[in-house]
């Protein structure tokens, strides 16, 4: 993947970007809905689900498979 070179500009521009708390509290958030969904199943991070568990909870929308057939169509993104 071919990643464009940042003008000087780009690079010096102040970025007012999220402050540590509005990341953290996103994390949070994030962290619970993930032990919610997670309950009752064993499993305390996405690295530790198994093909079952992504069947179960990662069950994609008709606009989500159009962004995956496009994604391994046209970029060459593979599973694997």
């Amino acid at each position: 993947m071919d990643v464009p070179a940042l003008r000087y500009k780009e690079l010096a521009e102040e970025y007012s970007g999220e402050t540590s708390a509005q990341v953290r509290q996103r994390v949070n958030e994030a962290r619970k809905v993930r032990r919610e969904r997670f309950k009752g199943h064993r499993i305390f991070c996405n690295g530790a689900m198994t093909s079952r568990h992504i069947k179960k909870f990662c069950q994609l929308d008709a606009e989500g498979r159009d962004v995956l057939k496009m994604a391994i169509n046209e970029l060459g993104i593979s599973a694997g």
